[in-house]
């Protein structure tokens, strides 16, 4: 599997409940199209433990996003900025809800 984590700050107190609205119809247009496997919850960072360690950012907020392999990832890319709807009015929609995002990417061994 390939993963994409979201590290992220919501542009309002009020935007997580539009955010979890826009992702499901995002990540189910995506799955419809073959190229989202899944979608995770979004976590509220907890930054007040000693088992968090990151001192230079101040994300409040992460989301995984999984795919089936890089290849599937490489087509969801590619079909998001391509410029056509409803790809690109579901991630914009989506990604107005976001302030300072981070995303980092792996695969599992």
């Amino acid at each position: 599997m390939f993963h994409m984590l979201s590290c992220f700050k919501l542009n309002a107190p009020t935007a997580l409940e539009t955010l979890q609205d826009d992702l499901k119809v995002y990540a189910e247009h995506l799955k419809d199209q073959d190229l989202l496997h899944a979608l995770g919850p979004i976590g509220e960072r907890q930054s007040d433990t000693i088992l968090d360690t990151d001192d230079n950012r101040d994300h409040t907020h992460f989301m995984i996003m999984t795919f089936k392999d890089r290849a599937q990832s490489d087509r969801a890319v590619k079909y998001i900025f391509s410029g056509e709807d409803p790809a690109d009015s579901l991630h914009r929609s989506v990604y107005k809800n976001l302030v300072d995002p981070v995303f980092v990417c792996w695969q599992d061994c």
